[in-house]
């Protein structure tokens, strides 16, 4: 088992039938806000999990656990259970499970860091980070410049 990909987005769905996360706004880590207790009016935790074909067929419990700064739950922890299956068609490739949490809103009491913990059959995996910084009235966070690629 392992994780193939976890971020926060501003929205996003797993979608049942195609099984295709669609994803608004993903892959930061920082909320700005001028006050605390601050409102962030959507989040939603993404993250993909894959097992391998001696893993499926059996139950799995995917747990996330929001975290502040000191180690405390600022909210109660998702969990899951999910049983992936072979796919019949390509057997010896690893299965997926595409989880998406979605915090509509999400209050964050004071400025500071947070996580989301990944813990997958007991045990953390992954975590993700999430960075709450007070700005001064009138200011805008910085902005983000893009790399150039060469191309």
């Amino acid at each position: 088992m392992r994780v193939r990909f976890a971020f926060l987005a501003d929205y996003a769905l797993a979608h049942p039938t195609d099984s295709k996360l669609y994803v608004i706004g993903g892959g930061f880590d920082t909320i700005w806000a001028p006050a605390f207790p601050a409102r962030h009016p959507q989040l939603s935790v993404v993250v993909r999990v894959e097992f391998t074909p001696l893993e499926c067929g059996r139950q799995h419990a995917i747990e996330l656990n929001p975290i502040d700064g000191d180690g405390k739950p600022f909210l109660p922890p998702a969990r899951l259970q999910v049983t992936p299956q072979k796919n019949p068609q390509a057997p010896t490739l690893p299965a997926a499970v595409a989880l998406v949490l979605n915090l509509t809103p999400l209050d964050l009491a004071k400025p500071g860091d947070y996580a989301f913990s990944i813990v997958v059959d007991g045990q953390e995996v992954d975590s993700i980070p999430l960075h709450a910084i007070q700005i001064g009235p009138g200011q805008l966070p910085p902005p983000v410049t893009p790399p150039n690629l060469p191309g």
